[in-house]
């Protein structure tokens, strides 16, 4: 009985060591790429998308600028690869990049989006929440029901500030409260104390490319503080803008 175990043990030592030998001769790859976009990213060119919600992403006459856009060409740098940019809506992007068609879009977009399922999300490289806020001379609201907030009219909060009551108003207004990210509260711009829910702001990739998936995560590691300074500098009068 002994003697067959230890048969046993030295022929599945004998076929992992067949297995990976036979995967080193083969440059197995895990996790794997089924279209090879690592491979082709590196040292070669990156398809990406880039949509228009500032100040993530967006553009200004042909140029990409934004956050986000900055992120992705120090991706592009440390894979020493070159960038071909496409715009377009998210929809058109995303559509783009189930078909392969694209290799990363940057579109201004966080984990609630509806597309989870359909593309993959990098790790999040920066978490934001939206506050109610006021300007200097703005009186804080004690409660939401029948108070004028500034806000994206389309946008998720806007209706949730409905739901409450609120009115809400076109975001360039100045002399309401205001919905913010919390990044952009500062001594011109403080919390009321009402706060809606985090989101947090990813890239797309196609589904499936986890070797590329996996790098761009790793290089996303730490990019917060990076975020926070970009953020700072595309706001209006801010080092970018000034």
């Amino acid at each position: 009985m002994e003697r067959r175990r230890n048969r046993w043990w030295t022929e599945a030592g004998v076929a992992a060591v067949v297995v990976t030998v036979a995967c080193l001769l083969s440059s197995c790859q895990f996790p794997r790429d089924p279209d090879g976009t690592l491979d082709r990213a590196t040292g070669g060119t990156i398809r990406v998308g880039v949509g228009q919600r500032m100040p993530w992403a967006g553009w200004e006459g042909d140029r990409p600028v934004g956050v986000e856009v900055e992120l992705v060409s120090g991706l592009a740098d440390r894979l020493h690869a070159r960038i071909e940019w496409s715009r377009g809506s998210d929809e058109e992007l995303l559509e783009a990049l189930q078909k392969r068609a694209l290799d990363l879009v940057a579109a201004g977009l966080d984990d609630r989006s509806a597309w989870k399922t359909k593309v993959s999300f990098t790790r999040f490289f920066f978490r934001t929440r939206t506050v109610l806020a006021v300007a200097p001379g703005v009186p804080a609201p004690h409660r939401l029901h029948d108070v004028t907030v500034a806000a994206e009219p389309d946008g998720a909060e806007a209706a949730l500030m409905r739901e409450h009551g609120a009115h809400v108003v076109p975001d360039d207004r100045r002399d309401v409260p205001r919905l913010v990210e919390d990044w952009q509260l500062g001594p011109d711009l403080r919390s009321t104390g009402v706060k809606l829910e985090d989101a947090k702001h990813v890239l797309a990739l196609p589904l499936g490319e986890n070797a590329w998936l996996l790098r761009i995560n790793r290089m996303l590691v730490g990019s917060s503080p990076k975020t926070r300074s970009l953020l700072h500098q595309l706001e209006p009068g801010g080092a970018a803008g000034g």
